[in-house]
């Protein structure tokens, strides 16, 4: 904000696989990811940093993330900023 840019961002995380993977194996790492992230030791480290639980299942971080990548576009297009490096 002290620079003119009104710019808030989150720190959320997520995973992806393949395009096509087989149904079975997006259950099986999404059950797993899902009880890692309500691991009491995860859920200490993120009171620890103050941050939020945000679970979203397959389908909702597929939005999410494409949400997301559109906003930061725009942002660094407004800002004059390159895209791709």
């Amino acid at each position: 904000r002290e620079a003119g840019w009104d710019v808030a961002s989150d720190s959320s995380y997520g995973f992806a696989g393949p395009r096509g993977m087989e149904p079975a194996v997006v259950l099986a790492l999404h059950d797993a990811f899902k009880a890692a992230l309500h691991d009491p030791a995860h859920l200490a480290v993120l009171r620890r940093f103050d941050f939020q639980l945000r679970y979203l299942d397959s389908d909702g971080y597929a939005n999410f993330a494409a949400v997301a990548n559109q906003e930061e576009i725009a942002t660094v297009t407004e800002m004059g900023l390159r895209l791709g490096g």
